[in-house]
């Protein structure tokens, strides 16, 4: 997979997460949110440069603790007790 596009969604946090290339699509002219977290930013295409963009698009550094709560273990623990 060299890169993944996408429009809206959680598909493209879930792409950067792992690791893959991932370019956000905003179409001329229609309505198009930014769901990602702050502190994430992805490359952003439009069509006149989708293609370069692609072509330059890189694996993410995400640092996963600005998307993810820490576990708390303990409820864990207390809620798997009670089988």
């Amino acid at each position: 997979l060299r890169a993944l596009l996408y429009a809206a969604t959680t598909v493209g946090l879930e792409s950067a997460l792992v690791g893959v290339p991932t370019v956000r699509f905003r179409p001329q002219g229609k309505l198009a949110l930014d769901i990602l977290p702050d502190g994430i930013d992805l490359p952003v295409a439009e069509a006149d440069n989708l293609e370069q963009i692609l072509l330059a698009a890189r694996p993410p550094a995400i640092n996963r603790d600005r998307v993810f709560s820490p576990v708390n273990i303990e409820f864990w623990k207390r809620a798997f007790a009670h089988d």
